[in-house]
């Protein structure tokens, strides 16, 4: 008999619709590039969309640029991660990832980063930059999309 693949799918933010881990990145970008045309005045603020990835597990998170990489951290901890207050970091091979750094400043299109949890049975996700877009916000952090239960 032939193992069956676990496929992870994550319902639409906009819209409700449920589509693939593989194409839920794509799907939310169209939402957000319509929200972007609309949005005009001066109150726009650089949005980055994160995509954060455990396997099958994921997220998609739009999250304000001028916020620091703790906000993530914190994100991250109330949403999977925390149980025990370890202490966490984020980082690349090719160079340290501060708590103090802005989001903006971090998530460059295609510009993928890890985030270790608890040293003793360190627990990694990575995330991934996907585009920044001007937006009429006032959330630090909004959950575009999350894989449904397995």
């Amino acid at each position: 008999m032939a193992k069956s693949e676990i496929t992870s799918e994550g319902k639409c933010l906009f819209c409700n619709q449920v589509f693939p881990q593989k194409e839920i990145g794509k799907h939310l970008a169209k939402h957000l590039a319509d929200k972007e045309k609309t949005e005009t005045g001066d109150t726009t603020r650089t949005y980055c969309h994160v995509e954060v990835e455990a396997d099958v597990m994921f997220l998609h998170l739009l999250v304000k640029g001028d916020a620091n990489m703790k906000k993530i951290d914190s994100f991250l901890r109330d949403i999977w991660l925390d149980c025990c207050d370890h202490m966490s970091n984020f980082g690349h091979k090719n160079f340290k990832v501060s708590m103090n750094h802005k989001v903006q400043d971090v998530f460059e299109p295609r510009l993928k980063i890890f985030h270790d949890y608890d040293y003793g049975s360190t627990t990694r996700v990575f995330l991934k930059g996907l585009k920044q877009y001007k937006l009429n916000l006032k959330e630090n952090i909004i959950l575009l999309s999350r894989n449904e239960p397995l």
